[in-house]
């Protein structure tokens, strides 16, 4: 009875928005980026996310403009190869609009075009389409244009923009946590600051919300919106079933000065599904999505899926945000995650590393999908670092005792381990004896000290102690 129930307000609901109508409009979103492909040749991509109630787009306009260089023209955008990808799926009994089905389908369809930028400070290249999806309820002119922007100044150097490794969602559900994240990657290791924007209908005409939704809180939520300027993380929990529009704008900046920017158009769905997102820990099962690594030795850590409806098949993947990384998922209900990188004295810096995570379950209807980031700070101060993040069993059992000592620590469980190193804060490594698992550190200073051991398979995991 609850299933038919949910299933019937579903229905009106959808109906009322014109989800289902054969008029309503094509359009689930765009977003726009470029890479730097050699001298002044660009290569600008735009992503349409196409809703299957709609028409198709053979082509797309790209506007490229420079006030201060003077120059303004049009290029015509074409499909790439094998684009149409599905990005919504129904499960066993169901299908999406696109197949023929009832449920909302959204296909991701791609657009190229190479341009010549010369070295200007203000170019502009931007997508315009006629008209946005009927649904939306949220904005005051749903039914008006849209436009994405992406900006570049190249008066300098070369510049790639950020991409977007993660495809947008479409589907929320009400009264429930919605986590979102572009997983944008920049191809020069740039700076990024993520921002929410408000839609424009024109590219000097912004679209309004209607009160009290605005650009910042774009939708009805129990707890204020949220957006992470530095690693992207999107959180709200709405309470009520509703079509709105969210616009993310990304920053970049090189040594301080910004230098380009790109934008994301998204459509979303809040709609009465039976079914409960799935959800991801933090590091190790915890809370934090933050670490400290330091450079030459692994950094290894695991994640952990779960989801209230307890049969759920839950799938984990990830955006590659470190390329040199390597990410594996357990072959489990509901998996873990392992991540794994050995980071290089070259790849210390100030700001962090990051990568996202996704889990996808096999939800009815329609599977849903989280998506959570996790930083990883590249420091060579090892008082930075923190022993707690070793993934291993066998690893989180090194236990020194007593600490603090007056100078003599004794590893109580060193059969664990096949070598122990001794640093300074400053990571210096000195030569003090380890003797049948006892560290003397009675001839050094008063202070803090980093005790590194070894495992049998050569991971390795650091504790810190401290020399009364």
């Amino acid at each position: 009875m609850k299933s038919k129930l949910i299933t019937f307000l579903l229905f009106i609901f959808m109906s009322s928005v014109g989800l289902h109508s054969a008029n309503a409009c094509r359009q689930g979103g765009f977003d726009i980026s470029y890479i730097h492909l050699n001298g002044p040749n660009y290569r600008v991509h735009c992503n349409f996310y196409r809703d299957c109630s709609g028409i198709m787009l053979n082509t797309l306009t790209l506007t490229v403009t420079s006030v201060n260089c003077g120059y303004t023209n049009t290029y015509t955008m074409v499909p790439v190869t094998h684009t149409g990808l599905q990005l919504t799926h129904a499960c066993y009994g169901h299908d999406i609009n696109c197949n023929g089905g009832s449920e909302l389908g959204m296909e991701l369809w791609e657009y190229e075009v190479d341009v010549v930028l010369g070295q200007c400070p203000d170019w502009s290249l931007s997508v315009y389409d006629c008209c946005r999806n009927s649904a939306i309820t949220t904005l005051q002119s749903p039914a008006t244009g849209l436009v994405v922007e992406a900006r570049l100044d190249n008066s300098i150097d070369d510049n790639s923009s950020p991409q977007f490794q993660n495809n947008p969602f479409f589907i929320g559900y009400p009264n429930q946590d919605f986590h979102f994240n572009n997983g944008a990657v920049d191809p020069d290791g740039d700076s990024l600051v993520y921002l929410l924007v408000a839609p424009r209908m024109g590219l000097n005409t912004l679209i309004n919300y209607f009160p009290p939704l605005s650009s910042q809180q774009p939708f009805e939520s129990l707890h204020p919106i949220t957006l992470d300027s530095s690693t992207g993380d999107f959180f709200m929990h709405p309470t009520i079933a509703q079509v709105g529009v969210i616009v993310y704008e990304i920053l970049e900046y090189r040594n301080g000065q910004l230098i380009g920017s790109v934008t994301r158009d998204i459509i979303l769905f809040i709609l009465p599904y039976p079914n409960n997102s799935p959800g991801l820990s933090g590091i190790n099962g915890g809370i934090m999505h933050t670490v400290n690594a330091f450079p030459g030795y692994e950094l290894c850590f695991d994640i952990l899926s779960n989801d209230l409806d307890a049969g759920d098949s839950l799938f984990i993947t990830w955006n590659q945000g470190i390329p040199l990384g390597s990410f594996t998922s357990s072959n489990s209900l509901h998996p873990a995650g392992t991540f794994c990188w050995t980071p290089q004295w070259n790849d210390a810096r100030p700001q962090p590393y990051i990568f996202t995570a996704s889990v996808t379950d096999n939800g009815c209807p329609i599977s849903s999908t989280a998506i959570f980031s996790y930083a990883v700070y590249v420091t060579t101060d090892s008082t930075l670092i923190n022993s707690t993040i070793s993934p291993s069993g066998e690893a989180n059992m090194l236990t020194i005792s007593p600490n603090p000592s007056n100078g003599v620590f004794t590893i109580l469980n060193s059969e664990k381990f096949s070598n122990v190193r001794v640093y300074n804060p400053l990571g210096v490594r000195f030569s003090e004896k380890v003797v049948h698992g006892t560290i003397n550190l009675s001839n050094q200073p008063a202070g803090i000290y980093f005790v590194e051991a070894v495992m049998h398979d050569g991971k390795a995991t650091w504790l810190k102690v401290i020399k009364e």
